[in-house]
């Protein structure tokens, strides 16, 4: 209890706080994000309108997923249009949205646009996907994007970066990209190749690039001294295009043999990120081996592929990655087919390489079929003779402890004589059976410190 004659301490600083003059508090409140301070107005009278004088001065307006989430499209609208209005500031550093204007509301977010490329805005992040099951035109068939995005917008030089999600891109004729542009992301966006090339030909200072599921980009060339990371992923009609990047670090592509693009000059990549979705054919087994000659200089690779085909692997060319340290492998292979991994290893050389990670298929059961092939196969004395001379970590994800599976683990610590560690994460928690346990523990070791950890 407090003691006679003085006042409990929660009593006395509310009284104190009471007494701050309103700039005093408008001070305190410019120090939180612009949505907790608006929630400030349900404390009291007083408080109602105190954070609205913030607007005068916040450089920083996001209004993401997050908010979008808790309002109907009718409020968050409502919400978007009177904070903008009453914004006095004259420079927006960072806006932020996430909404469908579908037919009703296409003029609604054209205003937004104009509004906040009128202040300099430096960071824009436009998407108009907003959520599919909220956001319905009722009796109305509408595309999920945004049709034109105003002038305005496209003569904003002081953009440095823009995330631009389901919408068109189709600039005047007299566009001449983003002069300060450094981070591009794309996603789900009606533009054509032809743009592409425009917007990084005028981004003098462009960094990074992020295209998403965005099209029609056939010949496309995309050609910067100072792009750093490049992203390609699942793109449609990309064919003929070509990558121009002498100081890129990081590339990651998803889609189509098709669709891969045409390296030049990308000495300098460390970290390669290529998933393959289609079959691999003839041609396009030679095309993926070009593709992995111009990544030979990577430090870091992640490769998925739909199967590893043991008639283009057999004529596969000699490629030494002698840089390379990590490789990630992602095994689809079904139980009818007859791909073979262990020619990969023989076409492909990793003389440095000190971590592996295998990824197998999440439920796949099959994978193991093809396994007893891919390892143990009369004919695999190219791999039998290959060591992995610097490895010293081996992942298996999924993994699920059949026999062929202990085969291949049995031939990798036989073939690593540095081997430090072994992880094995089982997909099933009953897979780790005694059994199998024991048996690990069994297993001949080329290095003796080898240790194995079991994950369930």
């Amino acid at each position: 209890m407090a003691r006679r004659g003085k006042q409990p301490m929660h009593v006395a600083i509310t009284d104190n706080f009471k007494k701050l003059p309103n700039d005093v508090i408008q001070h305190i409140l410019s120090f939180l994000p612009l949505k907790n301070a608006a929630q400030t107005s349900i404390l009291s009278k007083r408080w109602r309108h105190l954070w609205k004088e913030l607007l005068k001065h916040a450089n920083i307006l996001e209004f993401g997923q997050g908010l979008a989430s808790t309002l109907t499209r009718e409020e968050y609208a409502d919400y978007l249009d009177y904070i903008l209005l009453n914004h006095k500031a004259d420079k927006i550093d960072t806006f932020r949205i996430f909404f469908y204007p579908g037919l009703a509301y296409t003029e609604v977010a054209r205003k937004w646009i104009e509004i906040v490329t009128s202040k300099e805005v430096e960071e824009i992040d436009l998407n108009f996907r907003g959520n599919p099951r909220r956001d319905k035109d009722q009796g109305l068939v509408a595309s999920r994007t945004l049709k034109f995005l105003p002038d305005c917008f496209y003569s904003c030089s002081s953009i440095t970066s823009l995330r631009l999600t389901s919408s068109a891109f189709l600039p005047p004729s007299n566009f001449q990209g983003f002069t300060n542009l450094r981070c591009l992301y794309l996603c789900g966006v009606n533009i054509s190749g032809e743009t592409i090339t425009k917007i990084i030909d005028n981004s003098l200072v462009l960094i990074s690039l992020e295209i998403n599921a965005c099209g029609p980009l056939n010949e496309t060339r995309i050609e910067s001294n100072l792009l750093k990371r490049v992203t390609l992923d699942c793109c449609w009609y990309a064919m003929d295009t070509t990558l121009y990047a002498p100081y890129i670090d990081y590339l990651n592509f998803v889609g189509r043999l098709s669709d891969m693009p045409e390296l030049e000059d990308v000495e300098s990549l460390r970290e390669a990120i290529i998933h393959v979705m289609d079959e691999l054919g003839p041609i396009g087994g030679e095309n993926l081996f070009k593709f992995l000659k111009e990544l030979r200089h990577v430090r870091k690779l992640d490769l998925i592929l739909k199967c590893y085909p043991r008639h283009l692997l057999r004529r596969a060319p000699n490629i030494t990655f002698r840089n390379l340290r990590e490789l990630e492998l992602h095994c689809f292979i079904s139980q009818d087919d007859s791909e073979d991994i262990r020619l990969f290893f023989t076409g492909c050389r990793f003389p440095r390489m000190e971590k592996f990670t295998i990824r197998l298929p999440s439920g796949n059961l099959t994978w193991v079929s093809g396994v007893q092939t891919t390892f143990i196969h009369e004919e695999s004395q190219a791999f039998l003779q290959f060591n992995f001379r610097r490895l010293r970590q081996i992942k298996i994800i999924n993994f699920m402890g059949r026999e062929h599976e202990m085969q291949v683990l049995e031939l990798l610590l036989e073939r690593s004589p540095i081997l430090e560690i072994l992880v094995l994460e089982f997909e099933v928690a009953d897979a780790l059976t005694e059994a199998i346990t024991n048996r690990l523990w069994s297993m001949p070791r080329a290095s003796p410190a080898a240790k194995i950890v079991l994950i369930s």
